[in-house]
């Protein structure tokens, strides 16, 4: 090691005998460049375990000074009393205490905590640097993501839907004002814009302005399949299953689009009827004078035709049948008149009846033979599922295709319920929400929910809640 020579102290003039000292006479530490970096060469060993016992905070107040170095960092742009006031509010640095190392004065040991300190503000610098570096490249890639037609929803621990179904759905959209569902599409609305979307996926199938105010969504069988509309007050945007594009009605004052027996219909002016087919509108002839279609099934058109009369005819008018409906009292009438009829298939024809003292009693009767099957009380107005095998009505839910009336298990409240497939998710007497399974004898509380499910398809719960449409697959699943 190079030999320490006697320096002179540079604050009051006194002779120091060695290179590295504190003056006896003010205080002041010094050292010159050459002995320092001689002192540094022939130390390195020294100087290593030394600044890793400095760089290694150990108490709480020694690691708060990251925390005090980044908000200094953040309040730069503020003028300089604002920084000095931080400054002056802030503890302390105080590095650890080294011992000198074997050879070192207190003057080098000032120089080893000064760079230790140094290092570990370069450190700290360095991690505040990579930390904003960080956050702007989170926001970089947050700006530049595309809009997504559905994203999958974050895990939401406070999500419960029903029974069977996962509590995180597949797939969420924001913003919907209303939906409807058929077969494996959901049809979603914000404003005028209409999305055709995969049940399954929540992807965008389609999409289409509708104009006019009011839009709506409904779902029905056009030409046998499946169907979803949207319906506004001036036009309507019809996607049949399998289809390309929609089929567009144009509603007027004289036109409107309507769902009867869970077929798409047009109704015109006296009494001039449309059919929706893939293939866009069919005109239809009536068998009858004053007759008012009143379902299909398949190319058949079915008919209200004359009191307690039903008529199935071709499209051209031509009558296939006329059906009687036998009355369930020898005073009882209904008027053909449009909505007497409940529901029409194929099969099930059931019908409003108005006895002679003013009650009303709903009849299920058989569409070939018009024979009263079942009947139960209350004008019968209700909801048809949507395969268009059940009708909900007044508490009783008629199985159209075994010509049935059974009530729902007590404690289930039939009115406002909504078909979940062939289930039904209503409310109970005790005030809580209900989960009736097809052909169940008693509902299951599930009151816990917290979305608002609307349809049940292809493996899928679907759910409308404050605007957000989400997809729930099977658990499991």
């Amino acid at each position: 090691m190079a030999e320490v020579v006697a320096v002179t102290c540079a604050h009051c003039g006194e002779a120091m005998p060695s290179g590295l000292r504190v003056c006896g006479e003010c205080g002041t530490s010094f050292i010159s460049g050459e002995v320092a970096s001689t002192v540094v060469a022939a130390e390195s060993d020294s100087l290593v375990r030394a600044w890793e016992e400095v760089a290694a905070p150990e108490t709480a107040e020694e690691t708060s000074l990251g925390e005090l170095l980044l908000r200094e960092e953040l309040s730069a742009s503020r003028d300089a009393p604002g920084l000095h006031e931080m400054e002056a509010s802030a503890a302390p640095v105080r590095p650890h205490a080294v011992a000198p190392a074997a050879g070192l004065g207190r003057g080098q040991t000032v120089l080893l905590v000064a760079a230790g300190v140094c290092a570990q503000l370069l450190v700290l610098g360095g991690l505040a640097f990579v930390g904003v570096q960080l956050f702007s490249n989170l926001g970089a890639m947050a700006g530049e993501r595309p809009a997504a037609p559905a994203s999958a929803a974050p895990t939401a621990s406070s999500t419960v839907t029903l029974p069977g179904y996962a509590n995180v759905p597949s797939w969420s959209v924001a913003d919907v004002d209303a939906a409807a569902a058929s077969g494996e599409n959901v049809l979603s609305v914000d404003g005028n814009t209409v999305e055709l979307r995969s049940l399954k996926t929540g992807e965008v199938r389609d999409d289409a302005e509708i104009a006019g105010g009011h839009v709506r969504t409904v779902s029905g069988f056009v030409g046998g399949s499946r169907a979803v509309a949207a319906v506004s007050d001036t036009e309507a945007l019809v996607w049949v299953d399998g289809a390309d594009a929609p089929l567009t009605v144009s509603p007027s004052g004289e036109r409107s689009l309507e769902v009867r027996s869970g077929n798409f219909v047009i109704a015109g002016p006296e009494r001039t009827f449309w059919l929706l087919s893939a293939g866009g509108e069919i005109s239809v002839a009536a068998p009858h004078a004053q007759s008012i279609v009143i379902g299909a099934s398949g190319d058949a058109v079915i008919w209200a035709s004359a009191p307690h009369q039903v008529t199935v005819a071709s499209p051209n008018g031509t009558a296939v049948s006329d059906v009687t409906l036998a009355p369930p009292a020898p005073d009882a009438s209904i008027t053909p008149a449009k909505g007497w009829v409940r529901a029409a298939t194929a099969s099930t024809i059931v019908v409003g009846w108005t006895l002679a003292d003013g009650t009303t009693v709903t009849g299920v009767h058989s569409a070939t033979t018009g024979e009263l099957t079942a009947s139960f009380p209350g004008p019968g107005d209700g909801e048809l599922s949507p395969d268009g095998r059940l009708w909900l009505a007044d508490g009783i839910l008629v199985n159209l295709t075994a010509m049935s009336a059974d009530p729902l298990p007590e404690g289930f409240i039939g009115s406002g319920a909504t078909f979940l497939g062939t289930g039904l998710y209503g409310a109970s007497v005790d005030g809580g929400d209900a989960l009736l399974a097809d052909g169940a004898d008693k509902a299951t509380s599930v009151s816990s929910t917290t979305v608002r499910p609307f349809a049940a398809s292809a493996g899928m719960l679907l759910t409308l809640t404050d605007g957000d449409l989400s997809g729930f697959a099977l658990s499991g699943k």
